[in-house]
This record gives C-alpha cells, structure tokens and sequence, in this order.
C-alpha cells in the first residue's frame, strides 16, 4: 500500500518541479503547459504515463485525467486541484500545498500476488485498509520522508482524496479522507481525518 501514497506523492513532486523548472510555464496557454507536463513526466521510463488536461498557475496545478501504468498496477485521477504558494518554492526549499482535492481515484492492485487470499492476515489487513485511518497516516509519512530525501521539504494541508481501490480478491476498498496536515519536517507528525467509514465490496 505504500506503492498507493508513493504514486500521489511522487505525481506532486513531478508537477512542481515542472513548475520550478520551467516557471515561464505559467505564462504558456494551456496547450503548451500539457506539453512540458508530458515531456517532463516522460523522464520517468519505469512507468507509462498519460494526461488530459493541465493548467499551471504560481499559485494554482489543475489536471484532468491523469492515468499511470506500471508493470501490472494502474491509477488514474480524474480531477487534480491543489492550491499553494508554489512559487516561493526557491526560496524556501518548502513545496507547500494550502489546500486541494486528488478526486475519482482509481487504482488497480488485483494483480499482485498475495498468497491465500482467504487467510486470517490478509482479512485482516482488508480490514485494517478499510478502517483504521492511522495506517493511512504512517503511509503518507514514510512518503514524506521518502521524498524529503531528494533535497525538497513538503507541507501539506486540508487535501482530500477520493477514490477506491481495488485489490487482490476484487475487493474493492473506498478512500475517502482529508490529510488535515503532513510535514515532511516532523516525522511521525501526520493527521488525517475520515470523511466517511470505508465499507469493503466485493465485486
């Protein structure tokens, strides 16, 4: 499940980067924003990317229809909408995000191999998946300090993801939290808040 966080991390990371990289991007029309999206995300040759729609501002990343493949696991995201001060990113060493929604997320884990999907464990970490929003908290810090050590702190703020995942089994897991706050620079230091209670289905 760490692979999950990874990808919406390590898709923020890529869009302010463009975005630090190629900062007269904000002055692009939105044609040739998608355009530096595409070629910067093509620089990532483990996986196979895909975007619909961009819209960059110094202060504003929309994106529409965002879908990634790796190997067997795919995610897409149908709505991307994050809001901070993302150009005061050079001076602070900080990528902040105020506030911002990951929406209609889908990720396809059923491929991965497990073992007996029957068993006590694996019913029981559906379970803790489902239920147990701590789990979601220790994912998204390892994440943090993940990236963190690429040289880039990371504060994030009141974001809400929504989605479902669908896991071996087809078990099909909703996700629907808010990260109230993560700060890469306080490990252990991560609130997340449930929306709603998760229910687990089986398709």
């Amino acid at each position: 499940m760490m692979w999950f966080f990874s990808f919406l991390f390590k898709l923020l990371g890529a869009l302010v980067a463009v975005a630090l990289t190629f900062f007269i991007i904000f002055l692009m029309n939105p044609s040739w924003q998608k355009g530096v999206v595409e070629t910067a995300l093509k620089q990532d040759t483990s996986r196979q990317w895909q975007v619909g729609e961009v819209m960059l501002n110094p202060v504003h990343v929309s994106m529409v229809d965002l879908y990634m493949l790796e190997g067997a696991m795919g995610a897409g995201i149908r709505d991307i909408q994050l809001r901070g001060p993302f150009w005061m990113a050079p001076m602070t060493g900080r990528i902040e995000v105020e506030s911002g929604i990951l929406d209609e997320l889908s990720m396809d884990l059923s491929r991965i191999p497990v073992g007996n999907l029957t068993s006590e464990d694996w019913q029981s970490f559906l379970s803790t998946v489902s239920t147990d929003i701590s789990f979601w908290e220790e994912r998204v810090d390892l994440v943090l300090q993940k990236l963190a050590a690429g040289g880039w702190d990371y504060v994030i703020k009141d974001v809400i993801v929504a989605g479902a995942i669908l896991l071996p089994g087809q078990s099909l897991i909703p996700v629907r939290f808010r990260i109230l706050e993560a700060d890469s620079r306080e490990p252990g230091h991560v609130r997340i808040e449930a929306l709603d209670r998760p229910e687990r289905m089986e398709l």
